[in-house]
């Protein structure tokens, strides 16, 4: 019996995964079979504790309800590029897929961030410093275009359009992707409408500035080319090491060297809508931009967009978050 995951649970194994093998993605042919029994679903959270019940299975027709899982019947023919083998009798939906499937689940603030999570740089491992792990993007803007062209047939797609002019690529973490969200969502979103920075690019120093910074390259976690403009996130600051902070404050004075002004947000103002303004402020001042607000659908927008904010870890067992915080504990 095959499982094939969709939807929240693809989603769930792709955020908490750190590879993906594009020579093996698949089509609909492993739809077949496809009979969740309360077997294969224990075999299932043996293989997978990371996934959260109910489990969103996606079934090639109709069968009757099982506890513990969330069915989708379908009967389109899925191209390869569409399911992923994960384990022995289990596939998931690739990350093109689960985007468009998620356009049908989910509100358009979650498929940004949901979208922008895929195409990021960071996978969800409690186990690692800060409960976050580096990857390689699992997908891009690009490829999911391309197979949103390719499929526009399916359930989803319109959302999935919507969704993919507000994408992040290549952010670090969530607060990164919540932040691009924030200052670059037009207004009727809840977004400042500032322009859009460019995530964690790479950018060649002066020579005084490598000196400075001790490197031969500068990574802001946001620049605004055009306008000479970094901003960095800090989070919580008693998590960093003293060799991070250095080198935080190193990578400052080097980017300053090199005439570009840097704004900094902590955590604590990311949480704050208030504070936010005001370096939203300060961020549309420099560029010489006033932000567009006026959207009579600003206020309460901008509303959903905080009680959304950017925590992932609703996705995912509680347990196995809590048993992955034990295991992290007792490592040197």
């Amino acid at each position: 019996m095959r499982l094939v995951l969709r939807g929240l649970s693809a989603l769930s194994f792709w955020l908490s995964t750190y590879t993906i093998d594009e020579q093996r993605k698949t089509d609909g042919k492993v739809l077949h079979d496809c009979v969740p029994t309360q077997k294969s679903l224990a075999y299932l959270h043996q293989q997978l504790p990371q996934l959260k019940a109910p489990y969103h299975l996606l079934v090639p027709s109709w069968i009757r309800p099982k506890q513990d899982c969330v069915m989708a019947t379908s009967r389109y023919r899925y191209p390869t590029g569409s399911f992923y083998p994960v384990a022995n009798g289990i596939f998931t939906a690739t990350p093109e897929l689960c985007f468009v499937q998620l356009g049908k689940a989910v509100s358009l603030h979650e498929l940004v961030l949901y979208g922008s999570a895929l195409c990021g740089t960071f996978v969800i491992d409690p186990a690692a410093q800060g409960g976050l792990g580096k990857r390689k993007p699992l997908t891009s803007v690009r490829k999911l275009t391309q197979y949103l062209n390719q499929n526009s047939g399916l359930g989803g797609v319109a959302s999935a359009r919507l969704a993919l002019p507000y994408l992040t690529e290549n952010a670090a973490s969530p607060p990164e992707i919540f932040l691009q969200m924030l200052l670059a969502l037009p207004a009727h979103l809840g977004g400042y409408g500032l322009p859009r920075g460019e995530t964690n690019r790479r950018l060649e120093p002066s020579a005084r500035a490598c000196a400075i910074a001790q490197r031969k390259t500068l990574v802001p976690d946001c620049y605004w080319s055009e306008h000479q403009l970094a901003l960095e996130y800090d989070s919580n600051a008693e998590h960093l090491t003293k060799r991070q902070i250095t080198r935080d404050a190193t990578k400052r004075m080097a980017l300053e060297a090199d005439d570009i002004k840097v704004i900094t947000v902590t955590s604590e103002q990311l949480r704050n809508p208030y504070r936010m303004e005001t370096v939203a402020r300060e961020i549309g001042q420099h560029c010489k931009l006033r932000l567009r607000t006026r959207d009579k659908r600003f206020p309460a927008r901008h509303r959903d967009l905080y009680r959304r904010g950017w925590s992932l870890n609703a996705l995912f067992n509680e347990n196995w978050l809590a048993e992955s915080e034990s295991a992290a504990e007792t490592l040197p």
